[in-house]
């Protein structure tokens, strides 16, 4: 019974042990995962120390869900070496130490900024001697001996070290003491220090002996101070008989990350809090940093901060206007001599087609973008890998610790001078994309440049003539005139307002640069790339292979003049192109090698039937026939043109006006081409001329003719006029296009869906809306 009943009783403490730890150990992870932040201070019990628990208390009530520790350091020095490693989140420092590291050539601290300022201090060199017979710094060192400092590498013994080099006065020959403020007192007490060397706050134990008095620096000696040692004043002490020594500012700064870190659950920012907290607080280290600050909201105090990044609520609390005029004042200038660029130039400004400068320098624009564009990817690489880094082995890179816009600036200067300020990155791929970010800034520019020197290689080609192009489906202008050039204008115009289509366009003429230098308009379309010349004469094989002329969707031929010996060269141009079409639809290699053997033997046994649509211009109507017997489809001769409508004029009065309206490409009314090969034109086909014309005047469309169309097995049109007269027999047609149809035949034969209806409409989006 006893035994059962200590058994039950063991189990009950073992269960509540349990139930402990597991209560303690859940407390301990809540209490672990609340965010850490250090502050560090200065050495124990001293005044920095003292301040760095003060505002850790002030802390801890104001954010208490943060967990903020005090630890105990050598003074301003070591903490702004933590805050650069990244140990600290914030720290004491003085103003001296401070930008001394952060203006530092080699091994600046980035991204740190002033949360609060807390009070000034001076050197303070406290001595047991009588000091009234010293007129000098250097009168006075030499008679100590042995001096008392907090630590060697502290900032005071440093800054002091200095003072002895500038004064003149050998630091070997004094005997060094360590130690605290208390063992320190206690030696300046007891006659074994000479003097304590101390930056700091005034020490109240010493402030009031009579026996100890405050050396300082003759009036010499102080301008020689402050103008070696940087960012440290003259400041007097009050007691007239001693002389002047030097001073700073002591400030509470801390890491961009952790300030943000504290700011970014709170709509009031760190520093507005911290002193509206430190104004409700009674005691020596809240009333002294409520002097500082304000001091600090003294406009003409504002100078002691310039230079010193500081927090946005800091700044508003001590009404200084962070906003950098120097920087406005640089883009201001900047912005004015542009402007007054831009005034100098507003003539050939406001002139400069910008389409054209695209066109021109595209490449570099581009090429920029891409430059720009792989800069950034490789510093987000580089971000990415250190963190993945830090992930994986938890040690972090200082690159980690830099802002975005410190990054890059540090990415610049270390490749250009290569002074990294001991940053670099840990690992390899970093490594990898730290000098491919500095490559591509210098290695871009230089393919631009070569870039651009292919560019107006090719540019010069193509204004000589020389290029060789490789369109397809392309218009081809053979021939050259005076009146091409605005011809050319309206072909384009037309092309791609009216009928919306991207043809190129290939001019093959005798000297293309003389012809662009000579003609504005050509100029314009040619930067343009609307249109590509081709130097040379279009009865020359290589001329027409080079404008790939046996893939183009048609060739006009102008007459260069009005005599015979014009047309004679028109027609000798067209037996060149329809020659050379022929040869190069017949070779076997333009065919599927599949299909080679089959349509090679079609086209040779078609090898006499046209191959290229070709329009050609004359004068005389003598050689209509022997064009025809080229294989031109389409003869213009503008002497009969001009005879007819002058009759049709003289006879009906208006008709040179219509057929002008007609002809002459305008907003109104323009010729269009229905292909009934397109789906949505499906509804038209079967249908009769009569029967199509209420259909398409619903559209607002009017029907002029329909295009009778045959394909060959390989669904190209037959465009050969032998051909295409049999095959119009057969149908029992006497003409290809049919215009107000007159016989029985034309009336009554459906269109299908290789026919083209020939309309007039307002535009293009007309057919695209049917």
């Amino acid at each position: 019974m006893y035994f059962s009943h200590y058994k039950h009783t063991s189990i009950k403490r073992i269960l509540s042990i349990v139930f402990l730890l597991i209560t303690a150990n859940c407390i301990a992870q809540n209490d672990t995962s609340r965010k850490q932040f250090l502050l560090s201070s200065g050495i124990e019990d001293g005044n920095y120390n003292q301040t760095g628990e003060f505002l850790k208390s002030i802390l801890d009530s104001l954010y208490n869900e943060y967990d903020f520790k005090n630890i105990v350091s050598d003074g301003s020095l070591e903490n702004v070496k933590l805050l650069d490693e990244r140990f600290c989140d914030f720290a004491i420092s003085q103003r001296d130490v401070f930008l001394e590291r952060l203006y530092d050539e080699t091994n600046s601290i980035k991204n740190i900024q002033l949360i609060l300022p807390l009070f000034q201090e001076n050197l303070l060199l406290y001595t047991n001697q009588n000091i009234k017979s010293f007129a000098s710094f250097n009168e006075f060192a030499n008679t100590v001996n042995v001096i008392g400092v907090t630590g060697k590498n502290n900032y005071s013994f440093k800054i002091f070290e200095k003072i002895c080099k500038l004064t003149n006065v050998s630091i070997n020959k004094f005997e060094v003491i360590e130690g605290n403020y208390q063992e320190l007192i206690e030696g300046i007490n007891t006659n074994k220090i000479d003097v304590i060397v101390s930056f700091s706050l005034p020490i109240e134990s010493l402030e009031n002996k009579s026996n100890i008095n405050k050396a300082g620096f003759s009036d010499t000696e102080i301008s020689l101070i402050t103008n070696k040692i940087t960012n440290v004043f003259p400041s007097s002490t009050n007691d007239e008989n001693t002389l002047n020594t030097i001073g700073s500012w002591t400030f509470l700064i801390g890491l961009n990350t952790s300030v943000e870190s504290v700011n970014e659950d709170f709509d009031i920012g760190l520093s507005e809090n911290l002193i509206n907290s430190i104004r409700g607080h009674n005691g020596k280290i809240a009333n002294r940093i409520s002097k500082s600050i304000s001091f600090f909201k003294e406009e003409e105090n504002h100078k002691i901060l310039y230079g010193i990044p500081m927090t946005d609520s800091l700044a508003v609390q001590i009404n200084y206007d962070s906003f950098n005029y120097t920087h406005f004042a640089f883009i201001t200038l900047i912005l004015l001599l542009l402007l007054v660029l831009i005034y100098v130039l507003r003539k050939e400004i406001f002139k400069t087609d910008y389409s054209i400068l695209w066109i021109r320098y595209k490449h570099i624009i581009i090429g920029i973008f891409i430059i720009i564009g792989f800069y950034f990817l490789s510093v987000e690489i580089l971000l990415i890998s250190e963190e993945s880094f830090y992930n994986d082995l938890r040690i972090k890179s200082k690159i980690l610790n830099l802002t975005k816009q410190d990054l890059h600036f540090w990415i610049i200067i270390t490749n250009l001078t290569g002074n990294n300020n001991n940053i670099f990155p840990l690992s390899y791929l970093g490594q990898i994309m730290l000098p491919f970010s500095s490559y591509i800034l210098i290695v871009g520019p230089i393919t631009l440049a070569f870039g651009e020197y292919i560019n107006y290689k090719l540019l010069k080609k193509r204004i000589k003539g020389t290029m060789e192009y490789k369109f397809s489906n392309h218009i081809v202008i053979v021939g050259w005139k005076d009146n091409t050039d605005e011809f050319l204008k309206e072909l384009i115009n037309a092309n791609k307002n009216y009928k919306r289509q991207k043809k190129k366009i290939i001019c093959i003429a005798d000297n293309p640069e003389l012809l662009i230098a000579n003609s504005p308009v050509l100029k314009q379309l040619e930067a343009k790339r609307k249109i590509n010349f081709i130097a040379g004469d279009a009865r020359e094989e290589d001329t027409l292979k080079r404008a790939n002329l046996h893939l183009a969707d048609t060739v006009v031929i102008l007459s260069e003049g009005s005599s015979t010996e014009h047309d004679e060269k028109t027609l000798l141009r067209s037996l060149a192109i329809s020659r050379y079409c022929r040869k190069m639809t017949m070779k076997p290699d333009t065919l599927k090698s599949e299909e080679s053997t089959e349509n090679l033997g079609l086209l040779q046994a078609n090898k006499y039937e046209d191959s290229i649509y070709i329009i050609a211009e004359i004068n005389h109507s003598k050689f209509i026939t022997d064009l025809k017997n080229s294989d031109v489809n389409e003869i213009i001769s503008s002497s009969e043109y001009s005879k007819n409508i002058l009759m049709q004029s003289m006879l009906n009065h208006g008709v040179s006006k219509v057929l002008d309206e007609v002809l002459t490409y305008n907003s109104h009314n323009e010729f269009y081409t229905i292909d009934l090969n397109k789906k949505r034109f499906k509804s038209l086909i079967g249908k009769t001329f009569d029967e199509l014309l209420p259909m398409l005047r619903q559209k607002g469309i009017l029907l002029i003719a329909i295009r009778i169309v045959f394909r060959d097995t390989n669904g190209n049109e037959i465009i050969d006029e032998s051909r295409l007269e049999k095959l119009l027999v057969a149908e029992k047609l006497t003409r290809q296009i049919i215009v107000n149809p007159t016989d029985k035949t034309e009336k009554n034969r459906p269109v299908d869906n290789d026919d083209e209806l020939i309309v007039f409409c307002t535009s293009a989006k007309v057919l695209d809306n049917y």
